[in-house]
């Protein structure tokens, strides 16, 4: 049996990634497409160990439930704090792509 990926959620990684990125090729495409693509931000492993965050229960402090609202049947969750440290690193995009 193979052995099983251990989580690398690095904030470090993901600050030198953040750093490493083309933001005037983003501008550009956010500007002709209205969306761009950051490759390879984050490893399929990365994105695994996220999404497996959202049934740890005790690291939110509340959940929104959309059907309540008559607004479909989607879900989100308000992280305790501090946030997870993969969540606020990559939180410094929205800095990067204000100045987009």
């Amino acid at each position: 049996m193979p052995a099983l990926a251990k989580p690398t959620m690095s904030s470090e990684d993901v600050t030198t990634r953040i750093s490493q990125i083309d933001w005037e090729r983003i501008s550009r495409e956010m500007d002709d497409r209205g969306n761009a693509v950051l490759e390879d931000l984050l490893p399929p492993v990365e994105c695994r160990d996220l999404s497996d965050l959202y049934h740890k229960n005790d690291l939110f402090r509340s959940q929104v439930v959309m059907a309540r609202h008559g607004f479909g049947r989607e879900q989100y969750k308000y992280f305790n704090y501090a946030v997870p440290g993969l969540v606020r690193t990559t939180r410094a995009l929205y800095h990067d792509l204000l100045r987009c």
